[in-house]
């Protein structure tokens, strides 16, 4: 299997929690939220936005929508928001203005 290295400003750096991979190690991976950040950001690295649009509206009741939210706040990026909103908006994902109210 072919790995390609994507290198990340160090504030990008957030959302992780020890997964276990086998019964004595555990690795870090990122949460469920901080990938959906990551692949709006590189939609190019996840298959393109029809693949990320499918994971969103796939996951779209396991989601933390204000964790999203904050987290793509902290991310700061115009882009990942404009992107989130306007997936959200065209899959009909109303629970983040939920989020926003709370």
């Amino acid at each position: 299997m072919e790995f390609q290295f994507i290198y990340h400003n160090e504030m990008h750096f957030f959302g992780v929690k020890k997964v276990w991979i086998d019964s004595y190690n555990k690795v870090p991976c990122s949460d469920l939220e901080k990938t959906m950040i990551d692949c709006l950001y590189m939609p190019a690295y996840a298959g393109g936005i029809i693949e990320v649009a499918k994971a969103l509206w796939t996951a779209r009741e396991k989601l933390d929508y204000g964790k999203l939210l904050s987290y793509a706040k902290q991310f700061d990026s115009q882009v990942v928001i404009k992107r989130l909103g306007y997936l959200l908006d065209k899959l009909g994902i109303e629970t983040i203005i939920n989020a926003i109210n709370n």
